[in-house]
């Protein structure tokens, strides 16, 4: 719950889950009390360590997203942007995340700053 409410960027330690570089297998962090930093993928057999996941990279794109669609209000280079944080998000990590909630965020932000309030009427 710290962690949702910290306002920070998501840290390895806040990771319970993450994905196998190789093969995409989900792999669980927690067995039992321990917390384990390398894993061995039971589906491919290579490991995996919590430190390879490139979390900086993936906020900065989060944060370039969020910029460009809340503040510039510039769609097409937003979308772009919120695309290649989401692939390299779906790449390392699974859902819940901050980043990929605040870029989720500042896609309906930029939707009702450029649309607005208007009511969508069936033509026919």
């Amino acid at each position: 719950m710290k962690y949702a409410q910290s306002n920070q960027p998501t840290k390895i330690e806040n990771l319970q889950r993450f994905r196998c570089k190789h093969c995409a297998q989900v792999l669980e962090r927690r067995k039992g009390i321990t917390v384990k930093s390398q894993l061995t993928c039971l589906v491919c057999g290579n490991e995996t360590k919590a430190e390879d996941i490139p979390l900086e990279e993936i906020a900065k794109l989060c944060k370039t997203a969020e910029s460009t669609l809340s503040e510039q209000v510039t769609w097409t280079q937003g979308i772009k942007a919120v695309k290649s944080a989401q692939d390299l998000f779906d790449k390392h990590l699974l859902a819940p995340n901050l980043e990929l909630y605040s870029t989720q965020i500042s896609i309906w932000r930029a939707m009702w700053l450029i649309i607005g309030n208007k009511k969508i009427v069936k033509t026919f």
